[in-house]
């Protein structure tokens, strides 16, 4: 009796601990099952969308008066009083002509008239008005009654505002994408702050963790990595750094470093997604050399292949793919052009252990989900937005 007791325990207690399983890992299975599916080759066609290229818009100001120049030169002129200023011009038109005589009788001209005013002045008011000899005109004694006039000097020119880009062609500024590499969620995002960006991927399961880093500059030109890294459950795996003006970049493998040479325009394993989908059309060079922190694969030529059309989600979504070879690497890259380029699916081989292959199963872009998971959509009760 007890044994059985006891075998049905085990039984109970078996059974709890693989509902246990499932609660916690169920999605994470659904997930992989989804992905398995996901390896089937896909039907390429001939693009019926293209790669419209994109701008970034530049940032707001800081302050309400941003683009307000103040003023630079305040100009303040002082010049005889009106009675005066016939006379005080004859005396400067006379000293540029250099004409002594002529300065003399005109300084003693205008100080006769302003004695004769004021003893005038002085008869009406039978205030008697003694007049002493005539003294030399000085420039301080002309400013003494002189009325200051204000010169504004000339407004400047301000710059031409730039026209407003339309918002099918404004690149966003942050995007949360949710990938997922076989049965592992990878979180990437990509932000830009006054010409700078940072993109990052993020992948954990079990307590094992993997962060991808690329960051730099971004802009007209398009994307312009500066520093690249690979991190596995928090140990620097490698990284590459790039020196533009030296026009170089040093690898950093495991401790062991190297330096290769750049051109314009190369970049790194995932910020190419992103030139790809900032530049679009306008991109004249579909070669370019792809950098990780192990390796420089040097000038890789793109191909557009072609178009097909991923299920993610729920929905199908037609995307066009860019391949690269390098030797036996391949580099894929799939763009939405529906959502801004986005890369909705990635799939490097970098050799026999080192294979990512991801697929976008949530899509976030400056605020607003585009894409929800199957797991978002059953806890939303199948609701679509």
């Amino acid at each position: 009796m007890q044994t059985r007791s006891r075998r049905w325990m085990m039984w109970a207690l078996m059974a709890s601990l693989l509902l246990h399983i499932l609660s916690i890992g169920g999605d994470t299975l659904l997930r992989f099952a989804d992905a398995w599916e996901r390896d089937e080759p896909l039907t390429l066609r001939k693009p019926t969308k293209s790669l419209t290229s994109m701008d970034i818009p530049e940032d707001e100001p800081a302050h309400t008066l941003a683009g307000v120049k103040p003023a630079e030169q305040l100009s303040v002129q002082f010049g005889p009083a009106p009675a005066k200023a016939k006379a005080a011009r004859r005396v400067v038109a006379a000293a540029k002509a250099g004409k002594t005589k002529v300065v003399a009788s005109a300084v003693a001209a205008a100080t006769a008239s302003s004695a004769s005013a004021v003893a005038s002045a002085g008869t009406a008011s039978g205030v008697a008005v003694v007049a002493s000899a005539p003294q030399p005109v000085t420039p301080a004694a002309s400013m003494v009654a002189a009325a200051p006039t204000v010169v504004p000097s000339a407004p400047e020119t301000l710059p031409t505002p730039q026209p407003e880009i339309p918002r099918e062609k404004q690149f966003p500024r942050k995007v949360e994408i949710t990938y997922l590499w076989t049965a592992v969620p990878v979180k990437m995002l990509w932000e830009v702050d006054h010409g700078q960006y940072k993109l990052s991927l993020h992948g954990g399961l079990f307590g094992r963790t993997r962060d991808i880093v690329s960051e730099g500059k971004v802009g007209k030109t398009g994307v312009i990595p500066q520093r690249f890294s690979d991190t596995k459950d928090g140990k620097l795996l490698n990284e590459a750094t790039f020196d533009w003006d030296a026009q170089n970049v040093q690898l950093n493998d495991d401790g062991k470093t190297s330096l290769e040479a750049l051109k314009l325009g190369d970049q790194d394993l995932f910020s190419a997604a992103f030139q790809f989908a900032l530049q679009g059309s306008k991109m004249k060079n579909f070669t370019f050399s792809m950098v990780s922190g192990r390796k420089l694969y040097r000038d890789v030529k793109f191909e557009l292949r072609g178009e097909g059309t991923l299920t993610l989600g729920d929905k199908r979504i037609d995307a066009i793919l860019l391949r690269g070879e390098f030797e036996d690497r391949v580099f894929e890259f799939w763009l939405a052009p529906e959502w801004n380029n986005m890369p909705v699916r990635i799939h490097l081989t970098l050799g026999k252990e080192n294979t990512f292959n991801i697929w976008a199963s949530q899509i976030t872009i400056n605020g607003e989900t585009v894409l929800y998971s199957p797991n978002q959509q059953r806890q939303n009760g199948g609701l679509r937005r």
